[in-house]
């Protein structure tokens, strides 16, 4: 991986510069230190930045520096790596520690959305009642660090067997749109030597109004990837047995009264699904528990979203697409009409007692 983004890095600066000794004659190339996750916590009237660098041939890199600002703070982390130029321009995951999400993103937002040198398009992870710093200094061992267990989860999203990620752009864009977004939980667990922490999944965050409200379990990521329409292969364990998911997708329709006001939404989810362990022996009553497991999952996240006031769930967008006029005519935002409306789940499932089957698109 650090291979490629070198040679990206290096295809990036020949193009800014129309050739490669104009750049070296103003600085070192192998000099530079690809700084690959940034973390952002909060201090007591500062901000703290964290910095991670892939492992390789090098020992991964790890700093940390407070200031001010984040300006103040990226400068200072600079003033500390003594190795080298740090370069951010590549970074593509941001972490943000709990107490600065509910403090508050604000701020941050504002840096990432007016820096040159943060991608928007970078992936954004909240570490689940902890600090980014732990999350970045004491993980991994001297191989392998933050980043490549970052890059492992990224990975499994890319290929529909983990929980969908969100960028910096997505967020900003669903916060200003609806108010609200999901964000991506992590948490800190022993790995399994008992030595070292690893970075796991840990559900998502609610963000309303650039903070951090609440959270979503990670036993429900399935079904907000299902309405989210970006389903992935995960286990789900249910009294009867174990089955794994395989493609989903949901539908919604909304409910009018005859003065035009929206008064309800019916959800209506389809998955499909595949044994991998069956201990009560009836397929058709696991396929009634998997069902039921989701109902209860989706009700939980619309419950959230209705204590909340928060459209985390982009569901304005669905009314919208499906009823475009009426909705134009709402007297009242859906935000403000939330905590009002009627939400019907329904759940139909489809098992398959082997992996080996046609499937269809979801």
């Amino acid at each position: 991986m650090k291979k490629l983004i070198t040679a990206a890095l290096v295809s990036t600066l020949l193009a800014l510069t129309g050739c490669g000794a104009i750049y070296s004659e103003h600085r070192d190339l192998e000099g530079l230190k690809i700084v690959e996750a940034l973390g952002i916590d909060r201090g007591s009237g500062s901000v703290r930045l964290s910095a991670a660098t892939a492992g390789g041939a090098d020992e991964p890199l790890k700093l940390s520096a407070s200031g001010a600002s984040v300006s103040t703070a990226m400068r200072k982390l600079q003033e500390r790596c003594s190795s080298g130029e740090l370069f951010f321009s590549h970074t593509d995951s941001i972490l943000i520690g709990d107490g600065a999400a509910r403090g508050g993103l604000g701020d941050f937002e504002d840096f990432i959305c007016r820096s040159p040198q943060v991608r928007t398009d970078a992936d954004v992870f909240i570490v689940a009642e902890d600090r980014a710093e732990t999350a970045l200094t004491d993980t991994g061992g001297e191989a392998e660090g933050a980043v490549e267990l970052i890059e492992k989860l990224r990975k499994a999203a890319g290929t529909k067997s983990g929980p969908c990620i969100f960028s910096a752009a997505e967020l900003i864009a669903r916060s200003e749109k609806y108010g609200a977004a999901p964000v991506y939980l992590i948490k800190l667990e022993d790995a399994a030597d008992g030595e070292q922490k690893t970075l796991v999944h840990g559900g998502y965050g609610i963000i309303k109004d650039s903070v951090l409200i609440d959270s979503v379990p990670e036993s429900c990521s399935p079904a907000l990837a299902i309405l989210e329409g970006k389903p992935y292969l995960s286990d789900m364990a249910l009294e009867g047995g174990t089955v794994q998911l395989e493609e989903g997708a949901s539908a919604l329709t909304p409910i009018w009264d005859d003065g035009g006001q929206l008064t309800g939404i019916e959800l209506r989810l389809r998955v499909g699904a595949s044994i991998l362990e069956n201990t009560g022996g009836d397929i058709d009553a696991l396929r009634r528990e998997l069902e039921q497991a989701l109902v209860r999952d989706t009700t939980l996240l619309v419950r959230l979203a209705k204590k909340h006031s928060a459209d985390y769930l982009a569901l304005a967008s669905r009314v919208e697409a499906a009823e475009p006029g009426r909705y134009r005519r709402m007297k009242r935002s859906f935000a403000e009409l939330l905590p009002e409306l009627r939400f019907t789940v329904s759940v139909s499932a489809e098992i398959s007692s082997t992996n080996d089957v046609k499937r269809s698109g979801a």
